[in-house]
Parts: C-alpha cells; structure tokens; sequence
C-alpha cells in the first residue's frame, strides 16, 4: 500500500521476520479461542437458571446467590482454569520473549492478513451472538423482531414491504428507524428459515464488519496498520457497543455500527487514490444507507463527518491536496445526503403530522462517569455508584478509554506528528461533550441535541474513541 507502515515493515523485516511465526503461540491463541467456545456452551448456558434482566453489585452475599443457583461441576473449573492458564503463559512470553508481539508483526505485513486475523478475532470477542436459545426481547428487541419478521413474511410471499409515514409513526418501526436492517433480516430470512438466527446473523455481521471497517479506516488516517488493528478490536471489544444492539434491543443499530466507518474511510481515500469516483460513491452510499438505517443518528453522522472533514482540511499541509478534499468530499457528502433524503425528506415535510415537531429525550437518565469508566459487563456491577440504577449508559473500556488519551494528546500536542488526527480528537471531545455536557444551558437549549438522549451519543463516544486508541498506538 506504499506509505503504509514503511518503517515498522522495515524494523519488522530486519529483526524479526526471520525467525518466522511464532508457532508456539498461534498454537495457544487457536486453543484460547476454541476453550472460548467452549466455555460458552457449557458452562455459561447454566447461568440461564438466574432471572433475567437482573443486576447485580459484586458482594459476597450475591457470589454466594448465584454460586447456590448455578449448578457447576469440575468441567467448568478445568474450562475456565485452562483460559486464565493460557492467557498467563501467552503473558509470560510476551514480558519474557515478545513472542506475542512476533506474532502481531507477522499478521500485521499486509492489509489482507491483518483483516482476516481480525475478523476471525471478533467471531470469538462477539460469540455471544451464536448462544443457543432465543434473540433477546428486552428494550425495543421484541419490537425489532416482530417487524423483521413482517418483512421476512413479505419477503417470502413475493412482496416489498415499503416504508411510509402512514402507519406506526413511520413503518417499519417509528420514524427513528429506516428499513436496511429489518430488509436484511428478511432477505437472509428466506434462505435461513428461521427468524432468530437470521437476526443473530446480522447482529454478528455487523458487529464483526464494524471493526474491519474502522481497522481500514484508521489505518488510512495514521499510516499504520497496528493502530488500524487496535481500532478494529476497541471498536468490537467496547462494551457499550453490546449493550446498545443486543442488551438493550437497539438491533438496528449494529448495522449502524457497521456501516459508519467507511464514509470515513472513503474520504481518507481521496488523498491517494488516482480514480477518486470510486472513494466519492461509495462514500457517498454508505452515508445514505446510514439514514436508511437511523435517521436520528444519520443526522449526527454527518454533522460529524462535516466537523471530520473541516479539521482535515484546515491540517492539510498541501494545498493540492486541501482542494482535491474539499471538492470531492463535498461531492461524497452531497450525495449522501441526497441518497438519504428518501428517508429524511419525507420526514421533515411531515413531521407535524406524525407528532415529531417537537420530539425530546431529555427526561431519560444521563450517563455518568462512573457508569462509563468503571467495571461492568452490565450484568455485574463491581459496586454502586451514580447511574449504576439504570442501563441508559456503559462501561467503554478503561485501558481503551486512557489509550485514547494518550492518542488526544499526541494528536493536539504534539508539534504537528500526528495532523492528521487532530480531526479525530477534536470530533471525539465534541462527542463527550454532547453525552457529558447535555445539561449545559447552551447545548440543551438546541432542539436538535435534545431530540435523542445523553446515553445514545455514546454510540460517537465509541467510534472517536477507537479512533484516538489506534492514534495512541503511534504515539
């Protein structure tokens, strides 16, 4: 890919590529991922005999609950000893021989290596989507289903179930949501046969296309491929993005999730690509299909991608360059917004009639600090804190959250290494600011912020955050 990664492929070649894989430890990574597995079907499905939709705080009292309610046996023991046993001697090779980062060298030569290594590594971070049993029903899920499984009916009778105003406050699902996810679940439908796996498929799909898309992306706008990979896994691996989608039944979002990298990543293309149609379409696809799937989180895409691509220009140091982004992304997101306006368009001209002239989420709990920053795989708390009552904020990931940090500061102070991230950083502050600034009389003044909620910017929280944590890699 030319510039791509020069130096760390020339360092990687000189003293490390001739000691060739460290098979030692791909061997340990394949028996991790398959004990992964394993420890999901054996041992977590007993968990199924505690109430639903219940937290809990970590205490004793409650370790002894559920020790009392879920049977184990000495499989589970020897399953989750042999994992914390793989994972301290995967430990012990890094700290003692650097094996693991051998092993992340190797995969990390080329774009097509790097990418199938983190596809196949966010098949075991997002396994929870091929548990036996039922999709969740809890939050909007029982409604994301019953539509999806209208549209697979449709689908399966030789219709097209089309998106209108006139029923349901917008149909498919209210005007919030456009039709690309319950129009893949039905199309999937039809060659599965069974409305829950097909949205299990497309809840894993997305999930795992989500963090190729942001592993492309970043790894255009630092020239790395470690920082691209890193981005990919925080953007999997957040927790948020789980408990959005599935925990919370927010299904179409993961389509969300998986779509918004690549309007990014098109526009970072414009610098290098001689045919620069191909960026400017596809980008401009993807922005649209971003309203087909939620317009109200369309809106702040764009606006974010319009923040985006004001810092990149103003950085760019070239001015050949400068004016070749400002033309063609001005063509990327003008199509965009045009494609997308077969959703958004119909609902601005009749948003009184449907009762959205004034719509506002602001009653609904903020996200605190705490929920955000602290511990927690939503079911488990380590401890209560402020927020920890309600689900309408998530753990982020500390070490991703203080990586992302270091990436901040690199990108806005360090003396003009990192130009190109300063976009990133300051997108990423904004994003903060819109969760945790939400009450300030400025911001909660404007309409437009209060028609959704704190906790749904997070969505943006995450995806600038992924982006600073692959900056920090660099820096």
């Amino acid at each position: 890919m030319g510039y791509l990664d020069l130096l760390d492929a020339q360092n990687t070649y000189r003293l490390r590529v001739r000691s060739g894989w460290p098979v030692e430890t791909l061997v340990l990574l394949v028996l991790l991922g398959v004990l992964l597995f394993c420890f999901q079907y054996v041992t977590l499905e007993k968990f199924d005999d505690l109430p639903p939709a219940v937290r809990y705080i970590l205490r004793q009292s409650i370790i002894d609950e559920i020790v009392g309610k879920v049977d184990l046996d000495r499989t589970d023991t020897i399953l989750a000893g042999s994992i914390v046993l793989i994972c301290f001697v995967l430990a012990i090779l890094e700290l003692l021989w650097r094996r693991l980062t051998l092993f992340l060298d190797q995969v990390l030569q080329t774009d097509r290596r790097a990418v199938w290594v983190l596809g196949l590594t966010s098949v075991v971070l997002v396994r929870f989507y091929f548990a036996r049993g039922d999709v969740n029903w809890a939050g909007d899920g029982s409604s994301h289903m019953c539509y999806a499984w209208l549209a697979s009916k449709a689908f399966a009778q030789g219709e097209i179930p089309i998106w209108t105003n006139y029923l349901g406050t917008g149909s498919p699902y209210l005007q919030f949501y456009g039709f690309l996810y319950f129009y893949l679940v039905g199309i999937i439908d039809l060659f599965m046969g069974s409305v829950n796996v097909s949205v299990k498929l497309v809840l894993a799909g997305s999930h795992i296309l989500s963090g190729i898309g942001m592993c492309l992306f970043v790894t255009r706008l630092c020239g790395s491929r470690r920082a691209g990979f890193l981005a990919g896994v925080v953007y999997v691996a957040s927790l948020w993005h789980t408990q959005q989608t599935l925990m919370m039944g927010r299904f179409p979002l993961s389509v969300f999730y998986a779509l918004m990298p690549w309007p990014f990543y098109c526009f970072e293309r414009l610098r290098f690509q001689a045919r620069r149609i191909l960026p400017v379409m596809g980008g401009g696809f993807a922005l649209g299909l971003l309203a087909f799937t939620h317009p109200g989180y369309a809106f702040w895409a764009t606006a974010l991608l319009m923040l985006y691509m004001g810092v990149r220009v103003c950085v760019e140091s070239d001015r050949r360059t400068r004016w070749l982004m400002v033309w063609y992304g001005g063509a990327l997101l003008g199509l965009g917004v045009v494609f997308g306006g077969y959703v958004t368009l119909s609902m601005w001209v009749e948003r009184a009639l449907v009762g959205l002239e004034h719509i506002t989420h602001a009653a609904v709990p903020d996200p605190t600090w705490w929920q955000v920053l602290t511990w927690s795989n939503y079911r488990i708390v380590l401890f209560k804190y402020p927020g920890s009552e309600h689900w309408y904020g998530g753990y982020l990931g500390i070490s991703a959250f203080v990586l992302a940090l270091v990436g901040l500061v690199g990108a806005l102070g360090g003396r003009g290494r990192f130009p190109a991230a300063w976009a990133g950083g300051i997108c990423w502050l904004v994003s903060l600011m819109l969760v945790f600034g939400y009450r300030w009389p400025v911001i909660h003044s404007l309409d437009v912020v209060k028609a959704l909620s704190a906790g749904r910017y997070l969505l943006f929280v995450v995806f600038f955050m992924s982006v600073m944590a692959g900056v920090g890699v660099g820096v």
